[in-house]
């Protein structure tokens, strides 16, 4: 992965720098090792201002300068920006008030043309202003400055950094950086924080904005080791802030000097408290692990009542939060009198660029990167990299009333259903972007559960699609403050429908030694699954059992003693004995084969895989007649690691993809044995898919294995399929639809599949299935091979950009056809190009194709079953894709249902272990587990419908009449 920029750190300049560059457009990486604001930048005292007390010091540029970004910030985002009223008393013990004065005629003076209020002197004892003060003070000065929510500013600025080309990854460590051997290029060594994966990339510029951690970051690059280092040292300053309840009524924010020369903020803060801060204390530990302590406690409580009328107690204290911002070492002894100003510094001694950043403030952060982008244009000479943040709208500031409040009164009519102050919550957090979340809802209970205290899935759903969240305190604490306002119940309720505790996956290698043949390697299958699994129990409790899924036809073959695979595992797409299965059907095999598995003859399932294996390695079929190898589908060969090759059995969904197992008697068919040559010593034994299938012996624990199924059975139990007619489509590499057609076994008469779809005590629930070899694969194809897009999600933006596909259509039969047609020599085509053509059309039709198969399948899952389908369940990476959906439903003439949970074949397997363990009763407990988390509904003319399938169908019949 190349990049023109890496910038490193997640915080306000990082966010702001990558927004920048990705604006100008360069190829922009961010990576963050924990949370966006997870550190400083959510941790100050939520202000953008000039900063009074700077002219003290004579920070006069930097105060100017922070003044006109006031301006600028109040007009990129009046949701998350807002102008504050500040009371100044004098104090007759400290400042004189002539000074005072002067400071704020200066400071005026400085901000110029402004939308904002200019101060004033104001006698107490005609102010309410003043009444929340000690009777002690006579008089004092007002006058405003803006309050930032600084943790969404980040966000916010990440969020359109994102939509502007930016890679965006936080939970992503920078471990260190060294330049490439041309020198003419960074090589980025990076690490997943949430599943330990090491990857490097590549950037010919870098962007040190790690705050705290700006100085070790070069340390640990060996950057800073050469002769005559110029990079200055940091001085790290803990800041902490306490809340409390509401001290006093009134929307005015009190800014109290102290006899040490400090000034401490008390601020309205999330209506019904005050916040309160901040100290200035050095700080020499760890940056990522940072509290405030007993004396800054009883500082900040003392502050606060040598002013004001009601008193606090540490006692009193809510909540707290600490920040350490990392400043330039100016000299300055006293941690109050460093420089809060910015300094960049630009190192090309290594060869490649690395621009590292000191200090700053949130106020001056678009300024700063502003700045960071003049020195980065430098080394483009070539390019036009133009300013433009200055003008522009963060995400949800694009607010076209003529004010605030204007478009609050907007939204409370559109949403009149919904609390006002519901409304003004999500207009403050989000702005124009609550769309998003409301959407075309039509009453409160279209915004999902309720989860208690006004917190509704709609906002939860929002955050995680849009806001790189990962987990529930991303939500509760960075991208809003509800951790504030939520009861004990509701947090509870929230964690519980999170589901999700712990996620660690890798992505397996396919091998393709000839064209057709796809292969993994078995012991990679196991060696990243019980690396996941480590990383789980390293990460919480140990759970009380454990469900296994898999691709299911994947077929392997491994020594009973040694537990060593005899060959790769031969991968479900693999093709390579389709003339075999083709002179099987000549021989008119192939009804017998139907009548007893569902199954059709093809290369798709595991028997002739089998055969190929044991014909093809050498030895391999004397020593499987004598049970020497066992057989087993990727489900089996886990259980029996898992368990030390203590168990070797399946379950029935697994089993019936087999082609060998019949799944009317619901056992091994010696007559399928014998025609494709299979010993039955080396088959496991059969079980119910909720089962004590063994003991997993891992990291010294052991856990039960409980549950087992077939990854697109597990999908149907994780979608809650559990009654006749209802049909769930997974829309992964490829597509695959269920529908539960209850206990009674149905042959299909449209080249569908009959399956087992689960077994429990012995009693077999069928399901057709149909197949599509691709789905998904063919938007990869075209990231990959065609390189129209570097992300699979832009797929959705560049299909709407166009208004119809301009009559392009994609048969994306890239490995054949599946159901309903079989055929696995057909070939992938791209029909009706011309020189309109583009690649918006192209990635538009390979959308269209996937609601064009799925319309293929569905019509024959009508025509088999006679079940009218209403609504069809979706899951896996395409149900993401908006365009995809929309357009499903209107092919389909049916309502396309998301699930919260799109990780529903591992949700599959979790329900079952829950089942045999007795977490779930029965299925009716899952099935009110199950909640949507978007709703698409038809909308399209019979006509336009009708018109598109004819198109799709005459391009089909093309492709296998050439085939």
């Amino acid at each position: 992965m190349d990049y023109d920029l890496c910038v490193i750190g997640g915080g306000i300049n990082g966010c702001g720098i990558a927004r920048d560059a990705a604006g100008r457009g360069l190829k922009v990486l961010l990576v963050e090792a924990m949370d966006l604001a997870s550190a400083t930048s959510s941790c100050s005292t939520k202000l953008v201002h000039g900063g009074l007390r700077y002219l003290e010091h004579y920070e006069f540029r930097l105060v100017k300068e922070s003044l006109r970004e006031r301006e600028i910030l109040l007009k990129a985002g009046p949701h998350i920006v807002r102008p504050m009223d500040f009371v100044l008393p004098h104090d007759k013990n400290l400042r004189p008030y002539w000074m005072i004065k002067a400071g704020l005629f200066l400071y005026d003076f400085l901000a110029g043309k402004k939308t904002i209020k200019k101060s004033e002197a104001i006698e107490f004892a005609t102010s309410a202003l003043a009444d929340p003060l000690d009777d002690e003070y006579e008089r004092g000065f007002s006058y405003a400055d803006c309050w930032v929510d600084d943790a969404r500013l980040v966000v916010l600025n990440a969020m359109d950094a994102y939509e502007r080309g930016a890679v965006i990854m936080p939970q992503t460590a920078c471990m260190d950086l060294k330049p490439s051997s041309d020198q003419k290029s960074w090589k980025v060594n990076l690490q997943n924080m949430l599943n330990g994966d090491c990857f490097t990339i590549s950037a010919k510029m870098v962007v040190n904005a790690a705050g705290p951690w700006v100085r070790s970051l070069l340390d640990n690059s060996n950057i800073t080791a050469q002769e005559n280092d110029f990079t200055p040292n940091v001085r790290l300053v803990k800041g902490s802030h306490i809340v409390v309840s509401k001290l006093y009524e009134g929307e005015q924010s009190f800014i109290l000097q102290q006899p040490d020369g400090r000034i401490i903020f008390t601020i309205p803060y999330e209506g019904l408290y005050t916040l309160i801060g901040t100290t200035d204390v050095p700080y020499e530990d760890d940056p990522s692990i940072v509290h405030i302590d007993a004396d800054e406690i009883d500082y900040l409580c003392a502050a606060v009542n040598r002013s004001l009328k009601q008193k606090i107690t540490p006692e009193d204290v809510l909540w707290t939060y600490s920040g350490v911002r990392s400043l330039v070492d100016d000299g300055h002894e006293k941690a109050s009198e460093i420089t809060r100003d910015y300094k960049l510094y630009v190192d090309e001694r290594q060869g490649p660029p690395i621009i590292s950043v000191f200090g700053g403030k949130i106020t001056t952060y678009r300024k700063l990167a502003e700045q960071v982008m003049e020195r980065v244009s430098t080394f483009y000479p070539n390019k036009k990299l133009k300013a433009w943040t200055e003008k522009a709208s963060l995400p949800g500031g694009d607010i076209e009333e003529e004010s605030f409040d204007d478009f609050v009164v907007k939204q409370c009519e559109k949403y009149n259903f919904i609390p006002p102050y519901i409304i003004y919550r999500y207009a403050r957090a989000y702005g124009t972007r609550m769309k998003a979340i409301l959407g075309s809802a039509q009453s409160i209970e279209d915004l999902g559960v309720h989860y208690g205290d006004d917190v509704y899935e709609a906002e939860i759903l929002y955050l995680i699609k849009y806001e790189f969240v990962h987990n529930l305190e991303d939500i509760l604490w960075r991208r809003s403050k509800l951790g504030l306002h939520i009861s004990a119940e509701t947090f509870e309720k929230l964690q519980a429908e999170g589901d999700i505790l712990s996620l660690h996956q890798k992505e397996l290698t396919l091998f393709y030694p000839q064209k057709g043949w796809v292969e993994q390697d078995a012991n990679d299958i196991w060696n990243d699954t019980k690396w996941a699994v480590e990383k789980v129990l390293e990460e919480g409790d140990v759970p009380e059992a454990i469900g296994i899924t898999n691709q299911r036809e994947t077929t392997i073959l491994w020594d009973k003693k040694t537990g060593e695979p005899v060959y790769n595992a031969i991968v479900w797409q693999d093709r390579r004995t389709a003339d075999y299965c083709a002179a099987l059907k000549s021989q008119n095999l192939e009804k017998m084969v139907t009548e007893k598995t569902g199954l059709l003859l093809d290369p798709y399932f595991s028997a002739t895989k089998i055969k190929w294996m044991l014909d093809n390695v050498d030895g391999a079929r004397a020593r499987a007649e004598v049970g020497e190898i066992l057989f087993g589908t990727v489900d089996c060969f886990l259980l029996w690691n898992l368990t030390g090759g203590k168990v070797h059995a399946t379950d029935a969904s697994n089993a019936a993809r087999t082609m060998v197992y019949n799944i009317i008697k619901g056992q091994w068919d010696k007559e399928l044995l014998e025609l494709f040559d299979i010993p039955e010593a080396m088959l496991p034994e059969v079980k119910d898919n909720c089962h004590d299938f063994g003991m997993a012996d891992i990291c010294g624990q052991q856990i039960l294995i409980a549950g087992m199924a077939g990854d697109q059975q597990a999908a149907s139990v994780g979608q809650a399929c559990f009654e006749e007619g209802m049909v769930k489509s997974t829309y992964g590499t490829g597509c695959f639809a269920l529908m539960n057609i209850g206990e009674e076994f149905k042959a299909s008469k449209n080249k569908l599949l009959t399956t087992i779809a689960y077994q429990f005590d012995g009693q077999v629930t069928y399901a057709v299935e149909g197949s599509i070899f691709v789905a998904g694969a063919a938007i990869q194809w075209l990231r990959d091979n065609l390189e129209f897009f570097e992300d699979a999600k832009e797929s959705e933006a560049l299909a709407n950009s166009v208004k119809d596909n301009n009559d392009v259509y994609f048969i994306p039969a890239f490995t054949g056809l599946g159901a309903p047609y079989w055929n696995p020599k057909a070939k992938a085509a791209i029909t009706g190009l011309s020189r309109e053509s583009t690649k918006a059309h192209i990635t538009r039709a390979a959308l269209e194709a996937q609601a064009f198969q799925t319309y293929d399948l569905m019509y024959a899952f009508k025509n088999d079953t006679g079940f009218e389908i209403k609504t069809l369940r979706i899951d896996g990476g395409l149900a993401n894709n908006g365009f995809m959906c929309q357009f499903l439903a209107d092919i389909l003439n049916c309502i396309v249902e998301v699930p919260k949970i799109t990780e529903t074949t591992a949700l599959g397997a979790a329900y079952l272990a829950g089942l045999q363990v007795g977490i779930y009763q029965n299925l009716d407990d899952i099935s009110k587990k199950w909640q949507v988390s978007k709703r698409y509904k038809p909308n399209m003319t019979a006509e336009k419908r009708a018109a598109y399938l004819n198109r799709w169908r005459q391009e089909v019949d093309r492709v296998l009449l050439h085939n």
